[in-house]
Order: structure tokens, then sequence, then C-alpha cells
């Protein structure tokens, strides 16, 4: 895991209430935007100071992530570049094989999530027949469903229980 060793954990993106900021500067120069000032006049809560850390780690994360990403692109473009017959002007070829790269992935990605959202819709639809042709089993293990059915019931334990009670009074 990366560990920031930064004093100010905050990048700027996130909003913070004022009362979660306590200044307790003595000084009577004006802000004027560094670092230490800040970390040095500026105290945070322990919960504001977390989550700061960890937008600024998930900032960190997702750059090394896309930097990844480009960078094997770039590769993976030039080896295809390489394939081609040299007789082709390399930025032609860099230009076809990145179009062709990147219609193959769209199309992946596109039958990748057709395929998800039909197996999501399938299995919605099967649970809601489900559940339509099982209304009127009711809920299980004494659940607390509140029906006509469990009402009569209620009352019928009810009258019974007087019952016994007259009976042996």
């Amino acid at each position: 895991m990366l560990e920031d060793k930064t004093p100010w954990p905050c990048t700027g993106s996130l909003s913070v209430s004022l009362a979660d900021i306590h200044f307790t500067t003595e000084k009577s120069q004006p802000f004027s935007g560094d670092r230490n000032f800040l970390a040095e006049n500026l105290k945070m809560s322990p919960l504001v100071y977390r989550i700061c850390r960890a937008i600024r780690l998930l900032e960190r994360l997702a750059h090394i992530l896309l930097q990844t990403v480009w960078n094997v692109g770039k590769d993976g473009i030039e080896a295809g570049t390489n394939l081609v017959p040299d007789s082709i002007p390399r930025p032609i070829a860099r230009i076809s094989v990145t179009v062709v790269t990147l219609t193959l992935s769209i199309f992946v990605l596109k039958s990748f999530l057709s395929t998800a959202f039909f197996v999501l819709g399938t299995m919605g639809l099967v649970y809601f027949i489900y559940l339509a042709f099982n209304k009127d089993n009711g809920p299980r293990g004494g659940g607390g469903g509140s029906s006509s059915s469990s009402n009569t019931s209620v009352d019928e334990s009810l009258e019974e229980a007087r019952r016994i009670m007259e009976k042996y009074k």
C-alpha cells in the first residue's frame, strides 16, 4: 500500500465544513497558500484527516493505473506497428493499428456489457415471476408480514387462550 509522506493530506478535491477545521495560528500574516503554513496552523478532526488521506491515496492509485494502461497501450501499438510491412509509412501504420485496436476493444467491451445486462435482466425477470407466483404463500419463518390471514390466526389464538383461562378459573 502506498504511504503518503506529505504533511498536508488533501489535494483540494474535498469540501470540508468549517465545523471540522480549527485555526490555531497567532501569526498576523495573511494566508499565502504555503503548504507548511497549512500543515502547522490548520488542525482537522481525525475523520476529515482520514477521508483526505483516503482520497489522496485513491487519486494516486488512479493516476498509477491510468499511467500503466497508457504505457501498455503505447507498447501494444508499437508492437502492432512493427508487424506492418516497411513499405507503409510508420505514421500511417501507427494510426491504422490504433484505429483497429480501438475498434476491437470497443466491440469486446460492448459484447461484455450486453451479456452482463442480459443476464441481470433475465435474473430480475425470473425473480419477479417467482414473487408473482408465490404471492399466496406469504412470508416464511414467521416473518413480520401483516396479511388478513395472519390477523385471523392471531384473533383465533387469543380467543383460544381466553377459553382456556375461563376453563381454569
